[in-house]
């Protein structure tokens, strides 16, 4: 099962690396942490409670494949931001968020700001969506390396 889990993450991280461009880079992260930036979609914190409960999965032993603000951002490097894609149990949740990024005196800043990466010290995810899709193994029998030289 945990090469199953390796195997899907790689596909997410490969798949996942063109729309977070703009971030910077894709890396996993906690489910934990997709329902905390989740937290004011009660729907979708039910939805994947849900799904954890017929999969008989944990939460904390979920990892989810999502981008992260590369170096260039002052405060921000390193935070995960969306989109997220989560595989939980055979089917794959895809979430997206717009981010909205907050200065030291909590003020809003416009995404055109110029010195937008470095005046933000937050974020928040707004505009959540998210879908469900049932997972497609590519080649059941290959390992994470051998997925990516294919």
């Amino acid at each position: 099962m945990a090469t199953g889990r390796m195997l899907w993450l790689s596909a997410a991280i490969v798949s996942a690396a063109t729309a977070a461009a703009a971030a910077g880079a894709t890396g996993s992260v906690p489910l934990r942490d997709v329902m905390k930036a989740a937290s004011n979609t009660t729907h979708l914190n039910t939805e994947i409670t849900l799904a954890l409960y017929r999969e008989q999965l944990k939460k904390d032993e979920i990892f989810c494949a999502g981008a992260k603000l590369a170096n260039d951002w002052k405060r921000l490097s390193g935070t995960r931001v969306g989109p997220y894609e989560c595989r939980l149990g055979g089917r794959k949740l895809m979430i997206t968020t717009k981010p909205v990024y907050f200065d030291a005196n909590g003020h809003m800043l416009a995404a055109g700001d110029a010195e937008l990466k470095s005046k933000a010290v937050r974020l928040i995810e707004t505009g959540i969506k998210w879908s469900w899709q049932p997972v497609v193994e590519l080649n059941p029998g290959a390992t994470a390396g051998m997925l990516i030289k294919q």
